[in-house]
């Protein structure tokens, strides 16, 4: 896990907060728990809401990080809007070639929940987990596959917690995440397959 303080020059993070400020009333957010694989709500009651970044903006910002960034075939950016009781369970964002986090609170209480928990190789053999409170500005980049977790936002937390979540695509790892659903929901098919005519369950 790489940590990088202060990853955007003052003048684009106020951007970032202007643009986030501006989506906040329209209907253009989802919620995790449409789009989210349920393994990743384990533990977690509240919902997070997501919404594309600009494309004007998303420029903007690959200039400035993309020397933090391996090579990729395509880069996603989002708004990430962690209401109460709002987190994630453990992932380690195989599906793509690196997740990134950008905060944007201004300040964040830590006694506010919405910790970032992480397990690298020496968490492994001590038992004792990395974890950072969200910081104004800085960036957060997994590019070694960690498992790691976003504790749940405290439920009566002032404010929600923001950022801009970063993904790294992979021609070949987006081919073999489509040809893993595609064996999930064959096999899910097999197990819904209608009786034979004639036939009926047994209670």
């Amino acid at each position: 896990m790489r940590i990088i303080n202060k990853v955007l020059t003052e003048s684009l993070f106020k951007m970032c907060k202007e643009e986030l400020k501006s989506k906040l009333r329209e209907k253009c957010w989802s919620t995790s728990f449409l789009t989210w694989a349920p393994f990743l709500h384990i533990g977690i009651t509240g919902s997070c809401l997501s919404t594309k970044v600009s494309d004007k903006l998303s420029d903007l910002i690959h200039k400035q990080i993309k020397s933090y960034l391996p090579k990729n075939d395509r880069i996603e950016f989002l708004f990430h809007l962690w209401q109460p009781e709002s987190g994630i369970a453990g992932h380690d964002d195989g599906h793509v070639k690196c997740g990134a986090t950008i905060y944007l609170n201004d300040n964040w209480n830590p006694d506010a929940g919405g910790w970032f928990v992480w397990e690298d190789e020496e968490t492994k053999q001590s038992g004792i987990y990395k974890a950072l409170v969200p910081t104004r500005n800085m960036m957060v980049l997994n590019d070694n596959e960690e498992m790691h977790y976003v504790t749940p936002v405290s439920p009566i937390c002032p404010d929600m917690r923001f950022s801009i979540q970063i993904w790294c695509h992979d021609m070949d790892v987006t081919i073999d995440n489509i040809k893993k659903s595609q064996e999930m929901l064959n096999e899910s098919t097999k197990l819904d397959a209608p009786l034979p005519k004639g036939e009926e369950t047994k209670t």
